[in-house]
């Protein structure tokens, strides 16, 4: 998140050709953690993510309207264009955020693995599976435990384990999906501004498991 700030700060005192959507990448990010921060409270992370999916989307209508700060724009962005169209991810973005503004909510899955363990090293004794939309202390509410044998009620761990996806993009963790749209964009944006010659050429890939940016040491790809 500083790192974004900073671009953004350095950026605009060197003539930076996109000023605005340095500003809704920073919404992104910001976005980004709180989904994470709440990915075990399934509506405060639903909320989060809509947000975060409308301001990916939103980047790429920023960066057309700010078109002028771009030299050659109109024989550069067709490029991106197509590539971003034959990335799945990317669509479905597109297709998600439509939906989210015509249509209301994704139609979010979760798996939720419930499992009673004598220890972390040993397989579960019991496992459970729950509704997409049921939140932790309901699931903890909704456990049959008894009866259990003495040693489970002494010393038994419960743990809970929850991966949110959408329904058309199997396979895809939600939050790895909004980094993959994060890190394109941000590569986006980057090429921008070697264009504009404020910036040298760098390839960024965003870590999921962080949430925070992460530079790679390549000649750029365009």
């Amino acid at each position: 998140m500083r790192r974004a700030h900073d671009e953004a700060e350095r950026c605009t005192q060197h003539g930076c050709p996109t000023p605005g959507a340095h500003a809704r990448m920073e919404d992104v990010h910001r976005l980004w953690h709180q989904a994470a921060d709440l990915y075990a409270d399934p509506q405060g992370f639903r909320a989060n993510l809509n947000a975060c999916i409308q301001a990916l989307r939103s980047v790429t209508w920023v960066i057309q309207k700010e078109k002028r700060l771009i030299p050659g724009f109109d024989d550069w962005y067709p490029e991106w264009q197509n590539r971003m169209r034959a990335d799945t991810v990317m669509c479905w973005l597109v297709d998600a955020r439509n939906r989210i503004v015509k249509q209301g909510d994704l139609e979010t899955l979760s798996t939720v693995r419930v499992a009673l363990l004598l220890d972390w090293s040993t397989p579960p004794v019991r496992e459970y599976s729950v509704g997409p939309l049921t939140s932790l202390p309901d699931i903890v509410d909704s456990l049959e435990l008894s009866p259990m044998p003495p040693e489970l009620e002494k010393d038994a761990l419960l743990r809970i384990e929850r991966c949110w996806i959408a329904a058309d993009l199997p396979g895809v963790e939600l939050l790895e999906a909004l980094g993959h749209g994060y890190g394109v964009l941000a590569n986006l944006i980057s090429d921008a501004h070697v264009r504009a010659g404020v910036e040298e050429p760098i390839t960024v890939k965003y870590d999921s498991r962080t949430g925070e940016e992460e530079l790679v040491e390549t000649p750029h790809h365009v």
